[in-house]
């Protein structure tokens, strides 16, 4: 009698190339998620889009005073416009100098400074109420 062993080798063969296509395919996720996430970490996940302050007048913020009341954060852009005075837009560059679960440092270099020493901007963020208050000014909404 002779033993049965044709199909053993060739089983094999097929579940080690089955199985290496699924690896393919799950890596391949694995980097589209990354991609799409941007790789970023989760300081700069946090605080990218775009933000408006609630209102003329929130916390006290008079219409004369200097401050953005529209900020957007983009993969390392930053564009910030006031609404209510003559305080220029701001168009740069930033990076997160430090980070938490509920704030975020970045140093911000306007387009005209390049090469100069950046503005530092402190955002904290409140999780609960989907708000953030950037440099002492809040809330800001998320509007994207």
């Amino acid at each position: 009698m002779r033993a049965v062993t044709g199909g053993h080798a060739s089983n094999r063969r097929w579940w080690a190339y089955a199985t290496g296509r699924w690896i393919l395919v799950a890596a391949w996720l694995c980097f589209s998620l990354l991609i799409a996430t941007g790789c970023a970490p989760s300081g700069e996940r946090s605080v990218r889009g775009e933000w408006s302050l609630s209102g003329p007048a929130s916390a006290g913020v008079a219409r004369q005073d200097n401050v953005y009341s529209y900020w957007r954060f983009d993969r390392g852009a930053v564009t910030a416009h006031a609404c209510c005075c003559d305080t220029p837009s701001l168009h740069g560059h930033y990076r997160i100098e430090d980070s938490s679960e509920d704030a975020v440092l970045l140093l911000v270099t306007p387009d005209s400074e390049v090469g100069g020493d950046g503005i530092k901007v402190a955002i904290v963020l409140d999780p609960a109420s989907s708000t953030a208050t950037i440099q002492g000014i809040g809330p800001y909404s998320r509007t994207n």
